[in-house]
Parts: C-alpha cells; sequence; structure tokens
C-alpha cells in the first residue's frame, strides 16, 4: 500500500482526508460497534436454541458477513466513485484535477482505491473473519475463493462504470451521497439477507453451474470471468475519457471489437440452447439490443465531421469529401455493426435445428430497417444538435403508438409497426407491410441528413462545390 501511495500521489491525497485523526477513530469505533452487535445477536440466537450445532452458527455468520461485503462493495464503493468527479466540481478543483501530471491510468486507479481506502480497509477485515468462519461452517475453501474473486471483480465493474458515469455527469450541486447508500440498505438489505441465507440454507449456489459454449465451470467463475471482461472494457473507456475528455466513449475500432466480443460472450451463453425456437430467439434478441447499444457510445458530433473534412486536402473533390464523410458517418458504424451481427446470427443459425431459422432473412431484413431508421434518428440528433427530449419523444412515439393500437383494437398485425412488437412477434419472420412501413419512416430523416451532409462539405469546402 505504501509503495502504491508512493507512486500515486493522488491517493495519497484522498488519504490525507480520510485518516484524519478524528475521522479515522471515529470510523474505527463505529465498525467495532457494529462487529459487536453482530457478535452480540448471534450470541443471543444461539442462547436461545436457534442453532442445533457450532456449524450451523458459523454458516448463518458468514451469511451475514457475505451480505456485509455486498453493501461494502456493491453500495457503498460505487457509490464514492460517483461522486468522486462531482465533488472536485463542487469544491472547485477539477481543473487542477485535470492538470495533475498523472497519466490515465494513474488517474483512474488513484480515485478507485484513494477514494474508497475506508471502504477497502473494512471489507478486508470482513474477508479475514469470514476466512476464519469458512473451515467451523461446513462451506468449501474454493467456494470461498470463487465467492471473494467475484464479489471483487463485480464491485471493481460497478466502480468503474459508476466513474464513468461521473465523468460524463453535468451536475455541479453538492448533494448527500450517503442517501444513495442509506435508502437500498433499507428497502433493499432484508430481501437481500433473505435471498442470500436461503441459497447458502440450500446449498444452491456451491453446486450450481453454467455453460458456456461446451464447457461447464461453477457459476460463480462463469460471473467472474464475464464481469473481468466487461471491467477491462470499462477501464479502458475511462482512460480515454480522462485523455480526450470530448471525445466519445468508443472510437469506430473499438466499437467494432466490443461488439464481436460481446456477440461472442452472447452466443457462448446460447450455445447450449440454440436447438429451441426460444433458445434461438433469445440469442437474436439478446444480440440484437447489444446492437442498438453499443452505437450509442461511439456517436460522432458535427464538430467531429468538421474535423475530418478539415483533414482532406483543399484539392479534393466533391465525390471524394462525400466519400470520406461517408465513411466515418455514425451511419457506416451502424451498419458496419449489422453485418458483424449478421455473421454472428448465421453462424447461431447454422448450428440451430430450431423451425424459426425459415424466417431468419425476413428478420435480418425488418431488423436492417429497424436500424437504418434509429440510426438516422441518431444522426439527426448529432447533426441538427436537436434537443435529445425532441429525438427520444419521436422514437417512443414510433415504439409506444403501434404497441398501445395493437392493445385497443386487438391485433397483433398493428403491433408489428413498433420495434417492440417486432422482437415480441419475431417469429413471425417478415411482414411485407411493417417494413414498408419502416422504409417510408426512414425517407424524410434520410433526405435531413443528406441535405446537411451537403452543407457541411460546402462550409467547410465551398469552391469545391
Amino acid at each position: 500500500m505504501l509503495a502504491l501511495m508512493k507512486s500515486n500521489p493522488l491517493i495519497e491525497r484522498y488519504l490525507f482526508s480520510i485518516l484524519r485523526p478524528s475521522r479515522l477513530y471515529t470510523s474505527i469505533i463505529l465498525y467495532i460497534g457494529l462487529l459487536m452487535v453482530i457478535f452480540i445477536i448471534n450470541l443471543t440466537i444461539s442462547i436461545a436454541g436457534h442453532y442445533d450445532n457450532a456449524s450451523q452458527l458459523c454458516r448463518s455468520i458468514f451469511v451475514q458477513f457475505t451480505v456485509f461485503q455486498a453493501v461494502v462493495f456493491w453500495l457503498w464503493i460505487p457509490n464514492n466513485c460517483f461522486a468522486a468527479i462531482r465533488d472536485e466540481v463542487t469544491e472547485k478543483s477539477y481543473d487542477f484535477f485535470k492538470m495533475l501530471p498523472l497519466s490515465a491510468s494513474q488517474k483512474t486507479w488513484g480515485i478507485l482505491v484513494g477514494k474508497n481506502a475506508a471502504a477497502l480497509a473494512v471489507g478486508a477485515v470482513n474477508f479475514i473473519i469470514m476466512l476464519f468462519v469458512v473451515p467451523l461452517s461446513a462451506i468449501s475453501i474454493w467456494f470461498f475463493i470463487q465467492l471473494f474473486v467475484l464479489i471483487i471483480t463485480s464491485s471493481l465493474l460497478a466502480a468503474s462504470l459508476m466513474l464513468l458515469v461521473s465523468l460524463n455527469s453535468t451536475h455541479k450541486k453538492k448533494t448527500n451521497s450517503n442517501m444513495a447508500v442509506i435508502i437500498p440498505i433499507v428497502f433493499v438489505g432484508p430481501w437481500l439477507f433473505g435471498f442470500i441465507a436461503n441459497i447458502f440454507r440450500n446449498n444452491e449456489l456451491e453446486s450450481a453451474t453454467g455453460k458456456f459454449f461446451v464447457f461447464s465451470l461453477p457459476l460463480l467463475t462463469l460471473l467472474s470471468c464475464l464481469t473481468i471482461y466487461f471491467t477491462a472494457w470499462t477501464l479502458k473507456g475511462l482512460s480515454r475519457k480522462f485523455n480526450k475528455e470530448n471525445e466519445p466513449l468508443m472510437n469506430g475500432t473499438g466499437a467494432l471489437l466490443f461488439f464481436a466480443g460481446a456477440q461472442v460472450v452472447t452466443l457462448g451463453l446460447f450455445w447450449n440452447t440454440l436447438d429451441s425456437t426460444v433458445g434461438f430467439c433469445g440469442f437474436l434478441t439478446t444480440s440484437a439490443s447489444v446492437l442498438f447499444t453499443v452505437p450509442l457510445f461511439s456517436m460522432l458530433k458535427l464538430e467531429h465531421y468538421l474535423e475530418i473534412l478539415g483533414a482532406q486536402s483543399a484539392s479534393s473533390n466533391r465525390n471524394q469529401l462525400t466519400a470520406s464523410l461517408l465513411k466515418n458517418s455514425n451511419i457506416s458504424l451502424d451498419l458496419l455493426l449489422m453485418a458483424v451481427w449478421i455473421g454472428f446470427a448465421a453462424a447461431a443459425a447454422i448450428i440451430s435445428v430450431s423451425p424459426f431459422i425459415t424466417h431468419l432473412l425476413g428478420t435480418i431484413a425488418m431488423l436492417f430497417l429497424i436500424v437504418l431508421l434509429g440510426s438516422l434518428l441518431k444522426e439527426i440528433y448529432c447533426l441538427f444538435r436537436f434537443s435529445l427530449f425532441l429525438v427520444l419523444f419521436v422514437s417512443a412515439v414510433i415504439i409506444v403508438v403501434p404497441m398501445v393500437l395493437g392493445a385497443v383494437f386487438e391485433s397483433k398485425t398493428i403491433s408489428w409497426f413498433s420495434p417492440l412488437g417486432f422482437f415480441v412477434n419475431m417469429t413471425s419472420g417478415f411482414v411485407p407491410s411493417a417494413a414498408l412501413f419502416y422504409g417510408v419512416l426512414c425517407i424524410i430523416p434520410a433526405m435531413f441528413v443528406i441535405q446537411k451532409y451537403k452543407t457541411t462539405i460546402n462550409s467547410r469546402f465551398p469552391k469545391s462545390v
């Protein structure tokens, strides 16, 4: 820890605040008091004869500390990270923070470790207590290791995601962030404790397995591997955001690599269910949801397009400028992601024996039109700087109104005109009237986008027009 502090002054800065004597002693007293409460409660229950033997008592203590760790690692630590940048802005030190001669990695780990030093200390002591209880509670040490890794990796994922949200947050007003921890504890805590206790009571979690492609892995190990994968990408996004604050979270190459990896993960999780219509449709729906989500984190705005045109030679003709703009546009990336999705859908179809495969080409055609419509609406938002609320409102109308009308008139055909209805009725395949509807909806935004492309080129190279 001392070596890490010396190599990262940001950690030392946060620790200086945390380790102030008054604050440190208060925290230690509160933690010791909490441990004493847990001890007294378990001693009272044991004296009352609720436990048949010492193994049940130790198992109950293990469950209680597991819930304790869930609160520390899944609520307290992410909340600290969510408040990190906001606190810097509130204390008017964010400009100083940005000018620190530290790499993006040092800033990331400086916040993740420094802001959570107290929480990490509490978590470490709790794990030591759990380790002493494990041999007496009939819980295998291998299961404890799996649980330990899952708690740590999932906490790192949640913390890095909250830090990423904090970096993109525009809220300047300081609020009582402790309520973000207290409220979930009050309302979710009892349910979470009962849920975890029931799982440990039935030994379900220790024997649970999950399948990834042809491999059968312990469930906790599989979940840990998935969280490690997404955590690595989140940390990569944090580094990019610290280095290029005004750039999108992912560039085109990053979006393609992340999307391809996410498709491999999705295919692996659904691999053993592709022989059924439900499993095959589940894969298509899950992978398509990723298809709609990834482009939101790689959106280029009008100023990015101007930079792309600015890199072109002044002697470039109109066709070259248009080709350069289209090649780097959001729409091109969306269609390229769509092509990757089609490849994975085709691979899943080859493996599957579901009768739904006969509708696959129609499903791809329908999804292509929906993706194109969503991409055009997104491009209008990026190019014309319309209010995000307005674009979301139009999208909501397209999604909700056909579903409402379909419910009112009890017509499944009307619901097909909604993208949501398409996913609900995916096994119906290609619906010509719905495809025509999506095609017509694409015309008007496409005209606006094309005209804006022309105007952008003219504004940058008036003589080349």
